[in-house]
């Protein structure tokens, strides 16, 4: 398993997902299988931390526990070397003879004696250098002896393709073709012209609008959590580009309460944002609208049956869409182009919104 794979599986979102499903039973049919996870969850929160106090790697931090370790008497310290070392301990008795325990020498590892000015505890382990050894192998392809000079060789482009990926935030130069916004490629015909099936559910989405309905009936559902978190990055752009205070107030929840919100609390880090019901029910519409949408191209892309009904009089038949690669290609192009579409019709404007209108839609 990768270094980043192993990460992904402690993160804050899988720990916060596993306790919404624990808190709340009634959020999923599934969800009471996830009663007795809670000795998962300690596990998983004593393993993320501990990786986190591994991995600070600046002097200037960038979030909570992330300040280099300047002194000894750290708390971050004493819990590396009595409160984690204590939980394995308890791990490793009362897991007795079985699999069910970490190895002595993890244990062991976990302990820094040091008398360095601060520390930064990211270069105590090799994820670095087995990062870069993966970006050689990779770049070799099967060749498994490196001599000195392709290994100069493929050292020199890795240092070229950073140069071409390099952050805005980096001191590496920036290229035209690098800032320049990426744009579809130009094809013979009509390019403005918007798949019928983006126009239909757009109309869809435009009455469902009309009646905007902020009643849930499950509000704790597990399909809410992520749309709350999806609503509340939205309401946070919002409050960051806009300069309407009446505007801010009206997307972001005071006080938030109910299950639908646990899930954002328990990442929270001082940068999320509560939005309200009818932001995430526009968000709740939204994922719809892009999932119906995507399910009309995939019936015409591969139709298993008839043409869907709307499309016979756009010459969008049986006949049509099931020819050849070449005959269904436009198709297959508006597909492609299907979700930049969706997007930037749907989630892109609520960005650049201008604050009477986004009143009058909040209302």
């Amino acid at each position: 398993m990768k270094v980043s794979r192993a990460t992904q599986v402690f993160s804050p979102v899988v720990i916060a997902t596993l306790e919404f499903l624990q808190e709340n039973p009634q959020c999923h049919s599934d969800a009471t299988e996830f009663q007795d996870c809670l000795p998962t969850i300690t596990f998983m929160k004593m393993v993320s931390k501990w990786y986190d106090l591994h991995n600070i790697g600046s002097v200037k931090p960038h979030g909570q526990g992330e300040e280099p370790f300047y002194f000894s008497d750290d708390d971050r310290l004493s819990w590396l070397e009595v409160e984690f070392i204590t939980y394995i301990e308890e791990i490793q008795h009362s897991g007795g003879k079985t699999k069910k325990k970490m190895t002595k020498e993890t244990c062991e590892a976990t302990l820094i004696t040091t008398s360095f000015r601060y520390v930064l505890t990211r270069a105590l382990n090799s994820d670095p250098v087995e990062s870069l050894f993966s970006c050689f192998r990779q770049f070799n392809g099967g060749n498994d002896k490196v001599d000195a000079r392709t290994a100069v060789f493929t050292a020199e482009k890795l240092l070229k393709v950073g140069i071409l990926q390099a952050a805005k935030s980096g001191n590496a130069p920036h290229s035209s073709e690098t800032n320049a916004p990426l744009k579809p490629k130009a094809r013979d015909g009509d390019t403005t012209a918007m798949p019928l099936a983006v126009v239909l559910g757009a109309k869809r989405l435009s009455h469902e609008l009309e009646f905007l309905n902020v009643s849930f009936a499950t509000p704790d559902d597990i399909e809410l959590a992520p749309l709350a978190y999806l609503a509340g990055y939205l309401a946070r752009a919002c409050e960051e580009k806009l300069t309407c205070e009446a505007c801010k107030v009206l997307l972001q929840e005071p006080k938030p309460c109910g299950g639908m919100y646990d899930f954002i609390k328990k990442i929270e880090n001082g940068q999320l944002r509560y939005p309200k019901m009818e932001i995430v029910q526009i968000c709740k519409l939204a994922c719809g609208f892009v999932s119906e949408v995507m399910k009309d191209i995939e019936r015409v892309i591969h139709p298993a049956g008839p043409a869907p009904k709307g499309l016979s009089h756009h010459g969008l038949t049986e006949e049509t869409t099931g020819a050849d690669y070449t005959r269904r290609r436009p198709l297959i192009d508006s597909a492609a182009n299907c979700v930049e579409c969706c997007t930037k019709r749907v989630m892109e404007p609520p960005l650049y919104l201008p604050p009477r209108p986004l009143i009058a839609l909040a209302r």
